[in-house]
């Protein structure tokens, strides 16, 4: 069984991590569907009535998402807001177009940083998307809002991001972090068939963690946790499933663009996908602020 290497050098996650990630921009962009072609589950279920087959609805359901990670992150016009992991910049430009913030994305692609700049030219957003590692990041100026949405399951040194982010943040900035975690630390999702065949898909860089082991890097890193929400469980298979139908519905397209192998590669990574969320994993959504022991103790003291 190959399993997540836990010591990868910036070399080496950015090898691992394109052999999924270099593929086409357009590929993703219909597969994701939907006007901003997120790349990561949606909430579905806060809105009655959605058609996963429906690009309407896909929006819909992405801009639902959206709107709460929004409001868990008290936008405000002209807040610097850094996404890690940003895919093709859908939720950037759209929280630039809505909430006027200027937004910072980093990823390993360079195809989806061409796509995602030239995308938010047309679009006249202030937002900017660079090839560039966590570890590699050196910011001119503090961020407001530092956020990944299902990124972390990436990063095998999570303790050392949060450290980084904290440096990152200006002294009341949130730490949000959108991400799947196991119910237990022994149940290990690439000990199966299913999970392992789904790691393979993304260079085996899957470090599935317990929320519990999330928390706890990000105190050990200086922050304290604001909120914890967790998704209800029936959204992430729904994405799935809809992410197939686009794939299905554009079949001709998208083969033209990765081949017959790859396009019935990844028919079969989105339906064994839905089986392990739909078994046991969890979908959470965590906010964090940098302790301060002072401010603390002023809240406190007022209630």
């Amino acid at each position: 069984m190959i399993t997540a290497p836990q010591n990868l050098n910036v070399e080496e996650d950015f090898e691992r991590t394109n052999q999924h990630y270099m593929l086409p921009a357009p590929f993703f962009d219909i597969l994701t569907g939907g006007k901003w072609h997120i790349y990561s589950s949606n909430m579905w279920l806060a809105s009655n009535g959605l058609d996963i087959q429906n690009q309407e609805h896909q929006t819909k359901a992405q801009e639902a998402k959206l709107d709460l990670l929004a409001s868990l992150l008290e936008l405000k016009p002209g807040m610097r807001v850094l996404d890690v992991g940003c895919a093709l910049g859908g939720a950037l430009i759209y929280l630039g177009k809505k909430y006027h913030i200027k937004g910072t994305g980093l990823h390993l692609s360079k195809n989806q940083s061409e796509y995602a700049n030239a995308w938010a030219k047309k679009e006249q957003v202030d937002c900017e998307f660079q090839v560039c590692h966590w570890d590699q990041f050196e910011p001119t100026h503090p961020f407001d809002v530092v956020m990944t949405d299902e990124s972390i399951v990436h990063f095998c040194r999570l303790d050392e991001f949060f450290k980084k982010v904290y440096l990152w943040l200006h002294d009341d900035g949130i730490m949000l972090n959108k991400e799947v975690h196991c119910p237990h630390p022994m149940i290990n999702l690439q000990s199966t068939s299913i999970g392992h065949a789904v790691n393979a898909i993304f260079g085996n860089t899957g470090y599935y963690r317990t929320l519990a082991e999330e928390l706890q890097f990000a105190m050990d890193a200086g922050f304290a946790i604001d909120r914890v929400i967790e998704f209800d469980k029936k959204d992430y298979p729904m994405t799935l499933s809809s992410w197939e139908n686009n794939i299905v519905q554009a079949r001709q397209s998208v083969e033209s663009l990765i081949g017959k192998e790859k396009y019935l590669e990844y028919r079969r990574y989105l339906r064994m996908a839905r089986f392990p969320m739909l078994a046991s994993m969890q979908l959470h959504v965590v906010t964090c602020r940098k302790f301060n022991q002072k401010k603390w103790e002023e809240r406190v003291s007022l209630i």
